[in-house]
């Protein structure tokens, strides 16, 4: 299966608004969480979008900061802006007649 990937949300959100709907009318929307490299306490915080149109998943990785684990000013940056991301995305999605789930739509293995 063909994978379209974004890391821009506004790209993603055109090419939403502008290609036709999913297949099912849903966006899958979720946050995801990754320990980096540098310390096992500090993860990686990526909004991730996917839907299925025309037998292809479209998909955003949208990188949002690093959660470091404590209530600190980059911590709380992090994560308002995924809040933020995912807040739009949802409007976006709602004002074009869409169900928005959590989960990630991904090619399944073997195939």
């Amino acid at each position: 299966m063909i994978m379209v990937r974004f890391n821009d949300e506004g790209e993603f959100e055109e090419e939403l608004r502008q290609a036709g709907p999913p297949e099912d009318l849903v966006l899958r929307l979720t946050k995801q969480w990754t320990r980096t490299s540098v310390s096992p306490a500090i993860q990686r915080v990526t909004v991730i979008a996917t839907y299925v149109r025309d037998g292809k998943i479209i998909k955003l990785e949208r990188y949002c900061g690093d959660d470091w684990g404590h209530h600190d000013s980059t911590t709380k940056a992090t994560h308002s802006k995924a809040d933020g991301i995912m807040f739009d995305l949802t409007k976006t999605a709602q004002d074009l007649g869409l169900k928005v789930r959590a989960g990630i739509y991904e090619e399944a293995l073997g195939k």
